[in-house]
Protein backbone atom coordinates (compact mmCIF):
# COMPACT_ATOMS: atom_id res chain seq x y z
CA UNK A 1 0.00 0.00 0.00
CA UNK A 2 2.68 2.56 0.61
CA UNK A 3 4.42 1.86 -2.41
CA UNK A 4 1.13 2.68 -4.52
CA UNK A 5 0.39 5.65 -2.75
CA UNK A 6 4.36 6.72 -3.16
CA UNK A 7 4.06 6.34 -7.33
CA UNK A 8 0.85 8.03 -7.20
CA UNK A 9 2.11 10.67 -5.18
CA UNK A 10 4.95 10.98 -7.76
CA UNK A 11 3.03 11.21 -10.62
CA UNK A 12 0.90 13.99 -9.10
CA UNK A 13 3.56 16.26 -8.19
CA UNK A 14 5.06 16.26 -11.81
CA UNK A 15 1.63 17.44 -13.26
CA UNK A 16 1.64 20.20 -10.47
CA UNK A 17 -1.31 19.10 -8.49
CA UNK A 18 -0.91 19.10 -4.48
CA UNK A 19 -2.41 15.71 -2.77
CA UNK A 20 -2.49 14.42 0.91
CA UNK A 21 -3.53 10.87 1.71
CA UNK A 22 -6.04 9.76 4.32
CA UNK A 23 -5.78 6.17 5.65
CA UNK A 24 -7.67 4.75 2.94
CA UNK A 25 -7.18 6.92 -0.08
CA UNK A 26 -6.90 10.12 -1.49
CA UNK A 27 -8.22 13.39 -0.03
CA UNK A 28 -8.52 17.55 -1.15
CA UNK A 29 -7.53 18.69 -4.13
CA UNK A 30 -5.36 21.26 -5.84
CA UNK A 31 -4.87 23.51 -8.32
CA UNK A 32 -3.65 22.39 -12.23
CA UNK A 33 -0.59 24.66 -13.47
CA UNK A 34 -1.08 27.10 -15.46
CA UNK A 35 -3.85 29.90 -15.83
CA UNK A 36 -7.81 29.15 -15.72
CA UNK A 37 -10.89 31.20 -16.45
CA UNK A 38 -12.83 32.52 -13.77
CA UNK A 39 -15.64 29.79 -13.56
CA UNK A 40 -13.69 27.10 -14.44
CA UNK A 41 -14.37 23.66 -13.06
CA UNK A 42 -11.24 22.62 -13.84
CA UNK A 43 -9.28 25.34 -11.39
CA UNK A 44 -9.06 25.64 -7.54
CA UNK A 45 -11.25 23.90 -5.49
CA UNK A 46 -12.62 20.77 -7.59
CA UNK A 47 -14.37 18.36 -6.03
CA UNK A 48 -12.78 15.35 -5.13
CA UNK A 49 -13.64 11.98 -7.61
CA UNK A 50 -15.22 9.23 -5.97
CA UNK A 51 -13.25 5.82 -6.41
CA UNK A 52 -14.75 2.17 -5.79
CA UNK A 53 -13.29 1.07 -2.19
CA UNK A 54 -9.61 -0.22 -2.46
CA UNK A 55 -9.55 -0.43 -6.09
CA UNK A 56 -8.79 3.02 -7.17
CA UNK A 57 -12.10 2.51 -10.11
CA UNK A 58 -15.00 3.75 -9.99
CA UNK A 59 -17.67 2.17 -8.46
CA UNK A 60 -18.71 -0.49 -10.77
CA UNK A 61 -22.39 -0.37 -8.94
CA UNK A 62 -22.84 2.76 -10.32
CA UNK A 63 -22.06 1.97 -13.92
CA UNK A 64 -24.63 -0.79 -13.19
CA UNK A 65 -27.24 1.73 -12.48
CA UNK A 66 -26.25 3.87 -15.66
CA UNK A 67 -26.84 0.42 -18.03
CA UNK A 68 -30.24 -0.07 -15.81
CA UNK A 69 -31.61 3.47 -16.56
CA UNK A 70 -30.95 2.95 -20.72
CA UNK A 71 -32.88 -0.59 -20.47
CA UNK A 72 -34.90 1.58 -18.80
CA UNK A 73 -35.24 4.09 -21.66
CA UNK A 74 -35.21 1.42 -24.35
CA UNK A 75 -38.63 -0.30 -22.90
CA UNK A 76 -39.96 3.18 -22.79
CA UNK A 77 -39.36 3.76 -26.59
CA UNK A 78 -40.76 0.34 -27.82
CA UNK A 79 -43.89 0.40 -25.89
CA UNK A 80 -44.12 4.18 -27.31
CA UNK A 81 -44.11 2.94 -31.06
CA UNK A 82 -46.25 -0.56 -31.09
CA UNK A 83 -48.62 1.57 -34.30
CA UNK A 84 -49.45 -1.36 -36.19
CA UNK A 85 -48.59 0.52 -40.35
CA UNK A 86 -51.40 -1.64 -41.61
CA UNK A 87 -54.30 -0.27 -39.87
CA UNK A 88 -56.87 1.27 -41.84
CA UNK A 89 -57.04 5.22 -41.13
CA UNK A 90 -59.04 6.10 -37.95
CA UNK A 91 -62.79 6.91 -38.56
CA UNK A 92 -62.49 6.31 -42.95
CA UNK A 93 -63.81 3.97 -45.14
CA UNK A 94 -61.36 2.11 -47.19
CA UNK A 95 -62.95 -0.38 -50.36
CA UNK A 96 -61.02 -2.95 -51.79
CA UNK A 97 -61.13 -5.40 -54.39
CA UNK A 98 -60.21 -8.87 -53.66
CA UNK A 99 -59.10 -9.24 -56.95
CA UNK A 100 -56.71 -6.24 -57.10
CA UNK A 101 -54.89 -5.29 -58.42
CA UNK A 102 -55.44 -6.85 -62.00
CA UNK A 103 -58.72 -8.96 -62.89
CA UNK A 104 -57.47 -11.61 -66.07
CA UNK A 105 -60.76 -12.81 -68.24
CA UNK A 106 -58.47 -14.99 -69.87
CA UNK A 107 -59.73 -16.20 -73.44
CA UNK A 108 -63.13 -14.86 -74.22
CA UNK A 109 -64.31 -15.83 -77.38
CA UNK A 110 -66.24 -12.84 -79.84
CA UNK A 111 -69.25 -14.83 -79.79
CA UNK A 112 -70.15 -15.06 -76.30
CA UNK A 113 -69.44 -12.43 -73.25
CA UNK A 114 -67.42 -13.39 -70.57
CA UNK A 115 -68.34 -13.05 -66.72
CA UNK A 116 -66.56 -12.89 -63.78
CA UNK A 117 -68.36 -12.09 -59.94
CA UNK A 118 -65.88 -9.55 -57.91
CA UNK A 119 -66.19 -8.93 -54.22
CA UNK A 120 -66.00 -5.56 -52.77
CA UNK A 121 -64.83 -5.06 -49.22
CA UNK A 122 -64.94 -2.89 -46.55
CA UNK A 123 -61.40 -2.75 -44.81
CA UNK A 124 -61.48 0.61 -42.91
CA UNK A 125 -64.12 1.47 -39.45
CA UNK A 126 -66.92 3.52 -40.85
CA UNK A 127 -69.75 3.00 -43.74
CA UNK A 128 -68.50 3.72 -47.31
CA UNK A 129 -71.31 6.20 -48.96
CA UNK A 130 -72.21 7.42 -52.12
CA UNK A 131 -70.96 4.56 -54.36
CA UNK A 132 -71.01 4.56 -57.69
CA UNK A 133 -69.29 2.69 -60.28
CA UNK A 134 -67.28 4.06 -64.04
CA UNK A 135 -67.09 0.76 -66.59
CA UNK A 136 -64.14 1.27 -69.28
CA UNK A 137 -64.98 0.19 -72.82
CA UNK A 138 -65.59 -3.50 -73.93
CA UNK A 139 -66.72 -4.25 -69.90
CA UNK A 140 -70.00 -4.13 -68.83
CA UNK A 141 -72.27 -5.61 -66.25
CA UNK A 142 -73.72 -8.38 -67.04
CA UNK A 143 -77.70 -8.34 -67.45
CA UNK A 144 -78.25 -4.85 -66.08
CA UNK A 145 -76.71 -1.69 -64.91
CA UNK A 146 -74.76 -1.59 -61.33
CA UNK A 147 -73.75 -3.76 -59.71
CA UNK A 148 -74.61 -6.69 -62.58
CA UNK A 149 -77.16 -9.43 -62.50
CA UNK A 150 -76.41 -11.11 -59.25
CA UNK A 151 -74.32 -8.49 -57.94
CA UNK A 152 -75.69 -7.14 -54.90
CA UNK A 153 -73.70 -3.66 -53.96
CA UNK A 154 -75.74 -0.90 -53.22
CA UNK A 155 -74.44 3.30 -52.89
CA UNK A 156 -73.20 2.25 -49.03
CA UNK A 157 -71.12 -0.44 -47.67
CA UNK A 158 -70.86 -0.92 -43.69
CA UNK A 159 -67.04 -1.50 -42.13
CA UNK A 160 -66.32 -4.89 -42.54
CA UNK A 161 -68.82 -6.01 -44.65
CA UNK A 162 -68.48 -7.39 -48.44
CA UNK A 163 -70.35 -7.25 -51.25
CA UNK A 164 -70.47 -8.46 -55.12
CA UNK A 165 -70.56 -7.36 -59.11
CA UNK A 166 -71.29 -9.03 -62.18
CA UNK A 167 -68.68 -8.15 -64.56
CA UNK A 168 -68.40 -9.05 -68.35
CA UNK A 169 -66.26 -8.89 -71.12
CA UNK A 170 -68.50 -7.74 -74.31
CA UNK A 171 -65.94 -7.94 -77.13
CA UNK A 172 -66.46 -5.56 -80.84
CA UNK A 173 -63.03 -7.25 -81.81
CA UNK A 174 -60.25 -9.62 -81.84
CA UNK A 175 -57.92 -7.78 -79.17
CA UNK A 176 -56.27 -7.79 -75.89
CA UNK A 177 -58.70 -5.54 -74.33
CA UNK A 178 -57.63 -3.72 -71.37
CA UNK A 179 -59.94 -1.71 -69.13
CA UNK A 180 -60.22 -0.08 -65.01
CA UNK A 181 -63.27 -0.26 -63.31
CA UNK A 182 -63.82 2.58 -60.87
CA UNK A 183 -66.00 2.71 -57.71
CA UNK A 184 -66.09 6.30 -56.12
CA UNK A 185 -67.38 7.06 -52.37
CA UNK A 186 -67.41 9.46 -49.77
CA UNK A 187 -64.97 7.87 -47.43
CA UNK A 188 -66.22 9.58 -44.19
CA UNK A 189 -63.67 12.56 -44.38
CA UNK A 190 -63.29 12.80 -48.47
CA UNK A 191 -63.97 11.32 -51.66
CA UNK A 192 -62.11 8.41 -52.84
CA UNK A 193 -61.62 6.20 -55.12
CA UNK A 194 -60.90 2.29 -55.57
CA UNK A 195 -60.21 0.74 -59.03
CA UNK A 196 -59.49 -2.65 -60.76
CA UNK A 197 -57.70 -2.76 -63.92
CA UNK A 198 -59.55 -5.62 -66.30
CA UNK A 199 -58.03 -7.42 -68.80
CA UNK A 200 -59.50 -9.98 -71.31
CA UNK A 201 -58.02 -11.57 -74.71
CA UNK A 202 -60.78 -11.68 -76.87
CA UNK A 203 -60.13 -14.31 -79.22
CA UNK A 204 -62.56 -15.63 -82.19
CA UNK A 205 -63.12 -19.12 -80.20
CA UNK A 206 -62.65 -22.44 -81.99
CA UNK A 207 -63.36 -22.57 -85.58
CA UNK A 208 -63.68 -25.73 -86.82
CA UNK A 209 -66.68 -27.86 -86.19
CA UNK A 210 -66.39 -31.21 -84.22
CA UNK A 211 -62.84 -30.68 -83.45
CA UNK A 212 -63.09 -34.03 -81.76
CA UNK A 213 -64.88 -36.33 -83.69
CA UNK A 214 -67.54 -37.20 -81.14
CA UNK A 215 -70.49 -36.13 -82.98
CA UNK A 216 -70.85 -38.99 -85.77
CA UNK A 217 -74.11 -39.87 -88.39
CA UNK A 218 -74.01 -43.47 -89.21
CA UNK A 219 -70.00 -43.39 -87.84
CA UNK A 220 -69.05 -40.78 -90.09
CA UNK A 221 -68.04 -37.33 -88.01
CA UNK A 222 -70.20 -34.62 -89.13
CA UNK A 223 -69.38 -31.31 -90.85
CA UNK A 224 -66.69 -33.33 -92.34
CA UNK A 225 -66.55 -34.70 -96.27
CA UNK A 226 -64.66 -37.28 -97.47
CA UNK A 227 -63.53 -36.39 -101.09
CA UNK A 228 -60.32 -38.48 -101.59
CA UNK A 229 -59.91 -42.11 -103.02
CA UNK A 230 -61.25 -44.25 -99.37
CA UNK A 231 -63.82 -43.67 -96.93
CA UNK A 232 -63.45 -42.67 -93.22
CA UNK A 233 -65.24 -43.40 -89.99
CA UNK A 234 -65.75 -42.11 -86.43
CA UNK A 235 -63.83 -45.26 -84.46
CA UNK A 236 -63.36 -45.87 -80.74
CA UNK A 237 -60.71 -48.32 -79.08
CA UNK A 238 -58.65 -50.05 -80.77
CA UNK A 239 -55.78 -52.69 -79.91
CA UNK A 240 -53.04 -50.54 -80.57
CA UNK A 241 -54.28 -46.77 -80.59
CA UNK A 242 -56.85 -45.33 -78.43
CA UNK A 243 -58.82 -41.63 -78.69
CA UNK A 244 -56.49 -39.03 -77.51
CA UNK A 245 -59.98 -37.60 -75.48
CA UNK A 246 -63.45 -38.75 -75.65
CA UNK A 247 -64.85 -41.79 -76.77
CA UNK A 248 -63.96 -41.66 -80.65
CA UNK A 249 -61.69 -40.84 -83.22
CA UNK A 250 -61.17 -39.75 -87.02
CA UNK A 251 -59.41 -42.98 -89.09
CA UNK A 252 -59.19 -44.56 -92.32
CA UNK A 253 -61.41 -46.92 -93.76
CA UNK A 254 -61.44 -48.82 -96.86
CA UNK A 255 -59.97 -48.03 -100.34
CA UNK A 256 -57.14 -48.69 -102.89
CA UNK A 257 -53.82 -48.88 -102.13
CA UNK A 258 -50.88 -45.89 -102.43
CA UNK A 259 -53.40 -43.50 -102.87
CA UNK A 260 -54.90 -40.56 -100.70
CA UNK A 261 -57.85 -40.65 -98.45
CA UNK A 262 -58.70 -37.10 -97.47
CA UNK A 263 -61.21 -35.86 -95.10
CA UNK A 264 -61.75 -31.88 -95.43
CA UNK A 265 -63.30 -28.94 -94.02
CA UNK A 266 -63.92 -25.49 -94.86
CA UNK A 267 -64.07 -22.41 -92.38
CA UNK A 268 -64.98 -18.78 -93.11
CA UNK A 269 -62.55 -16.08 -92.12
CA UNK A 270 -64.93 -13.41 -93.75
CA UNK A 271 -65.87 -11.89 -90.66
CA UNK A 272 -62.35 -11.11 -89.92
CA UNK A 273 -61.01 -9.74 -92.98
CA UNK A 274 -60.57 -5.95 -92.01
CA UNK A 275 -58.39 -7.66 -89.41
CA UNK A 276 -56.70 -10.21 -91.49
CA UNK A 277 -55.51 -7.47 -94.13
CA UNK A 278 -54.15 -4.91 -91.29
CA UNK A 279 -52.07 -8.12 -89.79
CA UNK A 280 -54.11 -7.28 -86.49
CA UNK A 281 -55.40 -11.27 -85.94
CA UNK A 282 -53.32 -14.34 -86.02
CA UNK A 283 -54.55 -17.65 -86.32
CA UNK A 284 -53.48 -20.89 -84.05
CA UNK A 285 -53.92 -24.47 -85.07
CA UNK A 286 -53.16 -27.62 -83.73
CA UNK A 287 -53.88 -31.16 -84.09
CA UNK A 288 -53.09 -34.71 -83.09
CA UNK A 289 -52.14 -37.97 -85.30
CA UNK A 290 -50.73 -41.55 -85.09
CA UNK A 291 -51.13 -44.64 -86.93
CA UNK A 292 -51.61 -48.29 -86.02
CA UNK A 293 -47.77 -49.23 -86.61
CA UNK A 294 -44.81 -47.74 -87.28
CA UNK A 295 -43.73 -47.33 -90.82
CA UNK A 296 -46.93 -48.56 -92.29
CA UNK A 297 -49.78 -46.46 -93.31
CA UNK A 298 -48.92 -42.54 -93.65
CA UNK A 299 -50.66 -39.37 -92.67
CA UNK A 300 -51.11 -35.89 -93.82
CA UNK A 301 -51.83 -32.97 -91.84
CA UNK A 302 -52.59 -28.87 -94.23
CA UNK A 303 -54.07 -26.07 -93.31
CA UNK A 304 -54.71 -23.84 -96.51
CA UNK A 305 -54.91 -20.05 -96.63
CA UNK A 306 -57.09 -18.97 -99.79
CA UNK A 307 -58.90 -16.01 -100.66
CA UNK A 308 -62.76 -15.40 -101.73
CA UNK A 309 -61.66 -17.16 -104.99
CA UNK A 310 -60.36 -20.03 -103.45
CA UNK A 311 -56.99 -19.46 -104.51
CA UNK A 312 -54.45 -20.56 -101.81
CA UNK A 313 -52.53 -17.70 -100.35
CA UNK A 314 -50.57 -19.50 -97.80
CA UNK A 315 -50.20 -23.42 -95.97
CA UNK A 316 -49.46 -25.29 -92.96
CA UNK A 317 -47.89 -29.23 -93.99
CA UNK A 318 -46.52 -31.51 -91.71
CA UNK A 319 -45.86 -33.49 -94.81
CA UNK A 320 -46.18 -37.72 -94.79
CA UNK A 321 -45.28 -39.07 -91.53
CA UNK A 322 -46.13 -42.29 -89.38
CA UNK A 323 -45.90 -43.71 -85.67
CA UNK A 324 -47.95 -45.20 -83.33
CA UNK A 325 -47.65 -42.73 -80.69
CA UNK A 326 -50.03 -39.73 -80.36
CA UNK A 327 -48.22 -36.70 -82.14
CA UNK A 328 -48.74 -32.57 -82.06
CA UNK A 329 -48.82 -30.58 -84.94
CA UNK A 330 -49.11 -27.28 -84.11
CA UNK A 331 -48.41 -23.84 -85.95
CA UNK A 332 -49.78 -19.87 -85.59
CA UNK A 333 -49.38 -17.27 -88.07
CA UNK A 334 -50.84 -13.99 -89.17
CA UNK A 335 -52.45 -15.46 -93.16
CA UNK A 336 -51.76 -12.67 -95.74
CA UNK A 337 -53.51 -10.32 -96.73
CA UNK A 338 -56.87 -10.90 -98.82
CA UNK A 339 -57.03 -14.24 -96.89
CA UNK A 340 -61.02 -15.60 -96.37
CA UNK A 341 -60.90 -18.74 -96.09
CA UNK A 342 -59.62 -21.50 -94.40
CA UNK A 343 -59.22 -25.41 -95.11
CA UNK A 344 -58.24 -28.36 -92.75
CA UNK A 345 -56.99 -31.60 -95.06
CA UNK A 346 -56.43 -34.95 -93.15
CA UNK A 347 -54.89 -37.38 -95.29
CA UNK A 348 -53.90 -41.10 -94.98
CA UNK A 349 -52.03 -43.08 -98.10
CA UNK A 350 -52.57 -46.99 -97.51
CA UNK A 351 -49.64 -49.39 -97.81
CA UNK A 352 -50.35 -52.45 -96.05
CA UNK A 353 -53.66 -54.62 -94.90
CA UNK A 354 -57.37 -53.42 -95.68
CA UNK A 355 -57.55 -50.18 -93.72
CA UNK A 356 -56.19 -46.71 -94.34
CA UNK A 357 -55.01 -46.91 -90.59
CA UNK A 358 -54.56 -43.07 -89.50
CA UNK A 359 -56.31 -41.81 -86.70
CA UNK A 360 -56.50 -37.73 -85.87
CA UNK A 361 -57.97 -36.55 -82.30
CA UNK A 362 -58.33 -33.18 -81.07
CA UNK A 363 -57.72 -30.84 -83.64
CA UNK A 364 -58.04 -26.56 -82.64
CA UNK A 365 -58.04 -23.40 -84.87
CA UNK A 366 -58.31 -19.86 -82.89
CA UNK A 367 -57.60 -16.67 -84.12
CA UNK A 368 -56.42 -14.10 -81.60
CA UNK A 369 -54.15 -11.18 -81.06
CA UNK A 370 -51.25 -11.63 -83.06
CA UNK A 371 -48.92 -10.79 -79.13
CA UNK A 372 -50.99 -13.71 -77.49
Amino acid sequence: MRVIRALVALALSSTGVGCSFGSSGIAGGGQLGGDTEEGSTTGVDQAPTTMGPGTGLPNADDDDDDDDDDDDDDADDTTASNDDPTDPPADQAVLEFDDAPTLDFGDVAITGPGAEVLTLHNAGTVAATDMTATLAETFRFRGSDYPGSGGDCGDSLEPDESCLLNIGAVPTEVALAEGTLEIDYFNGVEDAIVSLELVANITTGELILNPGFEDCTNFFPDHWSDNGAGTWECLGDTDNVDPLSGASMAAGELGPFNDEFRLAQNIDLAAYGAQIDEGSIAFSFAAFAATWSDGEDEYRIRLRYSDDAAVQLDMFDTEWQTGQEWTEYSDTRVPPEGTRRARVVLSCEKSFGDYCDAFFDDLTLIGSAPDK
